[in-house]
C-alpha cells in the first residue's frame, strides 16, 4: 500500500479516528522536534532501517469499524513451545548476570513470537475487535511504507498535552486480575521495580517542569492484567520545548532498565530479536483537538488532545498472514525465571486472545 495511515482509539472514548495521507511519511530525525502536526510512530531505537514516523493528518476524522465479514482461519506459532522456552531460559541467565555482578540495577528482556494464518486477515478487523475487547487501553492500527503494519493495545501513556498541561505516567508491576482476589497485594520486587521507574521519571520531569500533582502508586487493570502506576502532572518551564520532555523520558526504565543507557546497550547487543516499534511510542503530535467527522452519529462534543503519546506495549507487526507478537518484563536481581516467563505468556495474551476471538466471529 502507498499509503500511511493510523487509526486510532484513546482509553475510555467511544469513538475512533482516522489520521491518512499519500505516500511516505516524514522521517524524524533522532533527538529532532518533528516539522509539523501528525500522527508520531517512533521505535525503540532509530535507525536508518527502522525510523520516527510523521503521518500528515491530511485526513483526520471520526470514523466507524463495523465487524467485516472474515473467512474461515486458524493460526498456529511457527517454532515448538520447548524452543521458545529455551531460548527464553538463555536470554535470561544472560540478563541476570548483569544485574548480579551489579552492572545494572534493572533490565527489560522481552521476547518476539511468531504465529501463522491460514488466511491473510484485514488490519482493521483486528484493530475493531481490540477496541470492543480493551475499552480502557490505546488502541492503534498504524501502516507506512517505512514502517510496516502494527497493532497496538497499550496500558501505558508516556506524555500528554492539552494547553499548558503535561501529564506522564510510571507504569510497572504486573499480576493477573484473576489472580489478585480483593485488594492485590502486591510483592516486593513489584513495588521496588515501580519506585525505580516513579523516580526516574521524576529526575527527569523535575528540572524542565513545575510539578503540579503526583499521585500516590495505585493498582490499574489494563485487560485481564492488573499494573501499578503513579500519575504525574507537570507544566513545562519557558524554554523547555514539549520535545525535549519527550526525548528525556524515551525510553523510561519500564520498557528499557536502569541505567538507562547502559541497559538500552545491553537490550540492542544482546536480546535475540530487534524490537523494532515494540517499546517506542506512538499517537497524535500537536494535533488539532476536533476532528472531522463523517459519521452523524459521533459525538461532535468530543475533543482529542493535541498530543497523546502511549508506549507502544502489547502490540503485534502484522505481516500478511505472519504475526510478530512482542512482550516484556522487568528484571531484577531477585526476579525468578518462571515467574518473569510467565509474566510475558501473559502479556503475550492481549493479542492472542483477539485471534481467538475472531476465530469464534468467523
Amino acid at each position: 500500500m502507498n499509503e500511511s495511515f493510523a487509526y486510532f482509539r484513546l482509553p475510555d472514548c467511544p469513538d475512533a479516528f482516522l489520521v491518512a495521507q499519500d505516500g511516505l511519511p516524514a522521517v524524524v530525525s533522532p533527538d529532532s522536534s518533528p516539522s509539523h502536526p501528525g500522527f508520531l510512530f517512533a521505535p525503540f531505537h532509530a535507525t536508518e532501517q527502522c525510523p520516527t514516523v510523521l503521518i500528515r493528518p491530511d485526513v483526520f476524522r471520526r470514523v466507524s469499524l463495523p465487524p467485516p465479514s472474515l473467512p474461515p482461519f486458524s493460526c498456529s506459532a511457527d517454532r515448538p513451545a520447548a524452543d521458545r522456552r529455551a531460548d527464553y531460559s538463555s536470554s535470561f541467565r544472560l540478563f541476570h548476570d548483569a544485574l548480579a555482578r551489579r552492572l545494572l540495577s534493572k533490565v527489560v528482556l522481552s521476547r518476539c513470537e511468531t504465529l501463522t494464518l491460514s488466511a491473510a486477515l484485514p488490519p482493521t478487523a483486528l484493530f475493531s475487535r481490540a477496541c470492543r475487547a480493551y475499552p480502557h487501553l490505546f488502541v492503534s492500527l498504524v501502516h507506512t511504507p517505512l514502517t510496516g503494519t502494527w497493532l497496538v493495545a497499550t496500558p501505558e501513556l508516556l506524555l500528554s498535552s492539552v494547553a499548558d498541561r503535561c501529564h506522564t505516567v510510571a507504569l510497572a508491576g504486573t499480576m493477573p486480575s484473576r489472580t489478585a482476589g480483593g485488594d492485590p497485594v502486591w510483592s516486593a520486587k513489584d513495588r521496588q521495580e515501580q519506585a525505580y521507574v516513579s523516580d526516574h521519571v521524576r529526575s527527569v520531569i523535575a528540572p524542565r517542569s513545575v510539578l503540579i500533582d503526583e499521585s500516590e502508586p495505585h493498582t490499574v487493570e489494563a485487560a485481564d492484567l492488573l499494573h501499578l502506576r503513579t500519575d504525574f502532572s507537570f507544566r513545562p518551564r519557558p524554554g523547555v520545548s514539549l520535545a525535549e520532555i519527550l526525548h528525556a523520558l524515551h525510553p523510561t526504565p519500564a520498557v528499557c532498565g536502569l541505567p538507562v543507557a547502559k541497559a538500552r546497550e545491553c537490550i540492542l547487543a544482546h536480546e535475540p530479536h530487534p524490537r523494532r516499534y515494540y517499546s517506542g511510542y506512538l499517537g497524535p503530535w500537536q494535533m488539532a483537538e476536533t476532528p472531522a467527522s463523517t459519521d452523524s452519529t459521533a459525538s461532535t462534543a468530543l475533543s482529542v488532545p493535541a498530543t497523546s503519546l502511549f508506549v507502544s506495549l502489547r502490540c503485534m507487526h502484522i505481516d500478511h498472514t505472519s504475526l510478530h507478537l512482542y512482550a516484556g518484563g522487568g528484571l531484577l536481581p531477585q526476579s525468578r525465571e518462571q515467574t518473569e516467563w510467565d509474566e510475558t505468556e501473559n502479556k503475550l495474551n492481549t493479542m492472542k486472545r483477539l485471534l481467538h476471538w475472531l476465530v469464534k466471529d468467523s
